[in-house]
């Protein structure tokens, strides 16, 4: 790939290179052996200075697979919901989302769709190839999904909102889906677009740089984002964090700035040192992670993973020592007994803690810190509990 997907400039810089990462991380599989046959692809991330965008130029869709084994759903989490719940409230307030028609790209499970209609009395549609069906039950009627890509043969007339979550980062040209998002709704000024993807400069800032799994072959700051919009024939409404600044979101409407999109200038130069630096944090990271699982093994501690998604997935696989962690846990039950890509750690329940009883559990995302330390001393253990990123202090694990 000699161009930046999003703007076609040719000015790129090299971030980061990783070798042979399992390319589905949201699949879980069902045996050991199994888990250790999952296809492995290469991360070669470059950095865009015209625009800030950073993309995976070795990145192969081929070697993926989105059906319903696929489940990366953040919704057993109580804080997830209640964000989930309260961003589905603001939008409805923002933008008068009451009877309306609502259309979700990659609708996942189904669960925001089902609470933006259910909150709002709309009727919406959801498209994902992934969804399993668990979200047929308990939407009254209101709610219909599509087990497809979403594409120029789907409709969005009539739309009231078309929401897009976490599906931007999956695509490998971003130009293409904006286009059919535009002929979508053209003639339709009043269709707000709500998009919502993983914070690249979270990411650049190695507190969540496990958070490179093979699936996201596109990564955006703010300058990027905006940018491909505004480029493809909307006008930006909105663009900020949420989640603690973990989501990076843009809200748009048709408009007539196609041929002068806002330019990047400021904003990209200084992610420039960000980026600079983020190879060497990251080897670090690695490193130091390494140093403190072979201290725990030689030392009797019992160390326990708390979560199975993809960022935990990227640490087990990348972190040389990590198959010495003697328990991983989630708290989706559609995960028990299966076992993670790579490494063939089975996730357990959290309730097999109580019989673990580690000495410590490790997250691969500061934002659930608070959630896991409640869910621990709720069964009575009282393991210490430390976030896996940079310049954490290790002497008190």
């Amino acid at each position: 790939m000699k161009d930046c997907p999003v703007c076609a400039c040719a000015a790129h810089e090299p971030v980061l290179s990783v070798r042979g990462v399992p390319t589905n991380c949201s699949i879980l599989y069902p045996s050991k052996e199994s888990a250790a046959r999952v296809r492995r692809g290469d991360l070669n991330f470059r950095f865009c200075t015209a625009c800030g965008f950073l993309f995976n130029a070795s990145f192969d869709p081929s070697l993926l697979t989105y059906d319903p084994s696929y489940d990366n759903s953040l919704c057993f989490s109580p804080l997830f919901q209640d964000y989930s719940r309260t961003l589905a409230r603001r939008l409805i307030d923002t933008y008068q989302l009451r009877r309306k028609e609502i259309v979700e790209i990659g609708c996942g499970g189904g669960e925001f769709l089902v609470s933006l209609c259910e909150l709002g009395e709309n009727r919406g549609v959801g498209f994902d190839p992934a969804y399993s069906g668990q979200s047929d039950a308990g939407s009254a009627g209101r709610v219909r999904f599509v087990r497809d890509y979403f594409s120029d043969s789907h409709s969005l007339a009539g739309a009231g909102l078309v929401c897009s979550r976490h599906v931007f980062e999956h695509v490998p040209d971003p130009r293409s889906l904006v286009s059919v998002l535009r002929r979508g709704v053209a003639g339709n000024s009043g269709t707000v677009l709500y998009i919502e993807v993983p914070n690249g400069e979270a990411v650049l800032n190695a507190e969540l740089c496990w958070d490179l799994p093979y699936e996201h072959c596109s990564i955006f700051t703010a300058p990027a984002l905006r940018n491909l919009f505004e480029a493809g024939g909307f006008r930006v409404v909105n663009i900020g964090t949420s989640y603690r600044d973990e989501f990076l979101y843009l809200e748009a409407v048709l408009g007539a700035s196609a041929e002068t999109p806002h330019p990047p200038g400021e904003e990209v130069e200084a992610l420039r040192d960000l980026v600079h630096g983020f190879r060497t944090r990251f080897e670090e990271t690695v490193s130091t992670w390494s140093g403190f699982l072979a201290d725990a093994a030689g030392t009797g501690r019992r160390v326990a993973l708390w979560g199975a998604g993809a960022k935990s997935v990227i640490f087990l696989n990348l972190v040389p020592g990590a198959q010495s962690i003697g328990a991983v846990t989630d708290l989706n039950p559609r995960k028990y007994g299966k076992f993670i890509p790579g490494t063939q750690h089975q996730i357990l329940s959290p309730d097999c803690m109580k019989e673990f009883r580690p000495d410590t559990v490790l997250l691969t995302n500061p934002i659930y810190e608070a959630e896991v330390r409640d869910a621990l001393r709720g069964m009575g253990i009282g393991a210490e509990v430390v976030v896996a990123a940079p310049r954490r202090n290790l002497m008190t694990c």
